[in-house]
């Protein structure tokens, strides 16, 4: 299970390292996709797996719209894999579209099955926004 909430810096070729606490559950090659609410997702790679075919293996062969919105998923997705330093190189399109750059700070939160990667202050706006964290009973009671 993914938890805590840890900030750390990207350098100018997009690395990163996985927080120790994060990088035995992930495993090996984990999967980085684009999140919501302008976040980077990583989960680990078996889970991807099992997710990706749950939203996608229904879809029919032929259905243009899904298969334009797969594309454009996966298109900006990889496969992490760890340098002899243990960094991971994060995809440029994934760093535009949550609004990273070598200069900022980044927040890496453990989301319990997978971790999101946050610009710092971004981080900051959300999790203290909307009533942060008060809202749980209100979604658990909607399912």
């Amino acid at each position: 299970m993914f938890v805590g909430e840890y900030n750390h810096q990207i350098d100018d070729k997009g690395r990163i390292r996985i927080p120790t606490k994060f990088k035995h559950e992930l495993g090996d090659n984990p999967f980085i996709i684009q999140g919501a609410n302008k976040c980077i997702t990583v989960y680990p790679r078996e889970l991807a797996d099992v997710i990706l075919k749950d939203v996608f293996g229904g879809a029919k062969f032929n259905d243009k719209n899904m298969n334009a919105e797969k594309a454009k998923l996966m298109s900006k997705a990889s496969f992490g894999e760890e340098d002899k330093q243990g960094r991971i190189t994060l995809p440029q399109a994934l760093l535009k579209y949550a609004e990273i750059d070598y200069s900022s700070s980044i927040t890496t939160v453990g989301a319990y099955d997978h971790i999101q990667i946050w610009e710092k202050n971004a981080w900051k706006k959300f999790s203290e926004g909307d009533n942060a964290g008060e809202r749980f009973d209100e979604i658990k009671e909607s399912d």
